[in-house]
């Protein structure tokens, strides 16, 4: 076994000694290193400050984006919507056409053994209707594309369109009841 020398004792045991110096000197700078600290408490301030500023600003620009988004697809609900009515009713027009053209036609040839006059005289009523279809479906069709063009608030344009269709239906509703009219008088003509 070796010995230990008593120079590397004394030596060991005065390193012990001097940290508690060196601590005490380390306590003492620390104040004055707490400048630094501060100056870098106060920048991890401000950039937590700027990523807050820039999260709120990305948040707003995200929600008026939804908004023009929200706005654009309203608006392309309410034409397909105002698309499907105008072309409800061009049909159901376009099909009130046939069927009167073909009450005319089943009147003039019932004409020879049924009396037929007040079936006739029914019947001629038709082209007014028609006419007060035509005006009321044009004005439906102005007022729907001027409402879908200038609405600000896009929620509202297909109530507003539903409600100028009313008297379209209504025009629609009166030339039925005429064309259906015409059929049960034709049914009921007495006989010549």
């Amino acid at each position: 076994m070796k010995t230990i020398n008593p120079l590397t004792l004394i030596f060991v045991f005065s390193l012990f000694l001097t940290p508690a110096t060196a601590f005490a000197q380390e306590a003492t700078l620390a104040p004055t290193a707490s400048p630094g600290a501060a100056a870098f408490r106060q920048g991890l301030r401000s950039a937590r400050h700027q990523y807050l500023g820039e999260l709120r600003a990305n948040r707003l620009q995200a929600r008026t984006t939804i908004a023009q988004n929200r706005r654009e697809v309203r608006l392309r609900n309410a034409q397909v919507i105002l698309n499907r009515i105008t072309e409800q009713f061009t049909d159901t027009f376009n099909y009130f056409g046939q069927v009167k053209t073909l009450l005319s036609d089943r009147i003039a040839s019932r004409a020879a053994t049924n009396d037929m006059t007040q079936a006739q005289a029914k019947l001629a009523g038709y082209d007014a209707l028609a006419a007060t279809f035509q005006t009321d479906f044009a004005n439906f069709t102005q007022t729907a594309n001027t409402a879908i063009g200038s609405s600000e608030i896009p929620g509202q344009i297909v109530s507003t369109i539903r409600l100028s269709a009313r008297t379209v239906r209504t025009d629609l509703k009166n030339i039925r009841q005429l064309l259906m009219d015409t059929l049960r008088l034709m049914i009921n003509a007495p006989k010549k």
